[in-house]
């Protein structure tokens, strides 16, 4: 049977993530520096340079074209709230070089009772640039936890103080696992041996698993926590990975002097927007709607010009820091042009199918109007 597109699902359990990139930070690095040709949309191109990957953006400095038709300027994301406040946000990036494009769909449900699922699903179509085939639909919740995950990883290591010894953690789930497990191992790798105690809050057994983790590594210590004062309070490095709240965790007192707070999710944190010294984003559209933006757009700073040498990060160990990585697609079309191009897929020839709906059996598999 021929197939009119390669629709290829693959699955996250067949992949070896440590080949991947789970450990390596350095594929954040890269994405947001503009190494082979990335270039993160909060960059601001000096000169003729010509990006060669767009994503969305509302920056008109960042969608200037690469071939002779104008870029046309949007969000950085579409985010569509449903009546019960729960949410899709869809994502398109193209990386022209590469020849991908990629869109991502993910949203967050809250899970039903009896239901055996996560509450965050998605997936990400990828796409020849040049051409607009489709080569691959694959997962984009397992992607979405890599890459955000790491990102905040990569975060904590630019910003949290030199000195730091606690870190506390909430929202022990599968994004955190990544992000802790980057966090430690980076260190690790630079040969830093030091003990780190990582305060962890009980709840539904999750901190085992984080636990779990570091069960071969001596450095590595536990105060397990029943309530966020205690999580938060003498923290040198807070971690949130919570999806959904509605109020902050804590009162101001509770964030020590030269702390770093980093909300994966940005939620439980809107008394720091008020009072924290600096603030740090990956795309300053992205969080121009937040509450009190007026107030802390002033102190705050794309993570990008940080790391190209355009703008200090922490210039004392008395800063309180606060860090929104929103999410941009370009993590995701790293992680996933990584896997893409690791999975054994076999070439499977194109063939357009000019009726979507009516067609013959002979040239396409169709099942409920959808061709496979």
């Amino acid at each position: 049977m021929q197939f009119c597109t390669l629709r290829v699902r693959i699955d996250y359990k067949t992949i070896v993530i440590s080949k991947i990139l789970c450990y390596n930070i350095c594929a954040c690095q890269a994405a947001y520096l503009g190494k082979g040709g990335l270039y993160h949309p909060a960059m601001k191109p000096s000169g003729p340079l010509q990006p060669r990957l767009r994503t969305a953006s509302s920056s008109a400095g960042w969608t200037r074209p690469c071939g002779k038709s104008p870029a046309t300027p949007c969000a950085p994301k579409i985010h569509i709230v449903q009546q019960d406040g729960d949410y899709y946000n869809v994502m398109p990036c193209i990386y022209e070089r590469g020849n991908i494009a990629m869109v991502k769909m993910i949203g967050r449900h809250s899970i039903k009772r009896g239901e055996d699922r996560s509450s965050m699903m998605g997936d990400i179509l990828v796409y020849e640039s040049d051409t607009g085939i489709l080569r691959a639909l694959m997962d984009g919740e397992y992607i979405t936890t890599l890459r955000t995950g790491i990102s905040a990883a990569h975060s904590a290591r630019l910003f949290t103080r030199p000195d730091f010894e606690t870190v506390g953690l909430i929202g022990l789930g599968n994004i955190m696992t990544v992000c802790i497990r980057a966090f430690i191992a980076s260190l690790r790798a630079e040969g830093d041996r030091r003990d780190v105690t990582l305060k962890l809050i009980r709840y539904h057994g999750h901190q085992q698993r984080i636990m779990d983790l570091f069960r071969e590594d001596p450095n590595v210590h536990f105060v397990l926590c029943d309530t966020y004062e205690e999580v938060i309070g003498g923290s040198d490095l807070v971690i949130s990975a919570i999806t959904k709240v509605t109020e902050n965790f804590v009162t101001d007192e509770y964030f020590k002097e030269g702390c770093t707070v980093i909300p994966i999710c940005t939620m439980g944190f809107q008394n720091c927007d008020l009072f924290f010294d600096r603030v740090f984003t990956d795309e300053m559209e992205q969080i121009r709607g937040f509450k009190y933006f007026d107030h802390f757009a002033p102190v705050t700073t794309n993570v990008t010009d940080v790391l190209n040498g355009a703008a200090p990060g922490r210039t004392d160990n008395v800063q309180r820091i606060l860090v929104y990585n929103y999410g941009i697609a370009i993590h995701d079309l790293v992680f996933a042009a990584n896997i893409y191009g690791r999975a054994a897929v076999p070439d499977t020839p194109y063939r357009y199918c000019r009726e979507k709906y009516f067609i013959r059996r002979s040239s396409c598999a169709v099942r409920s109007g959808v061709v496979y």
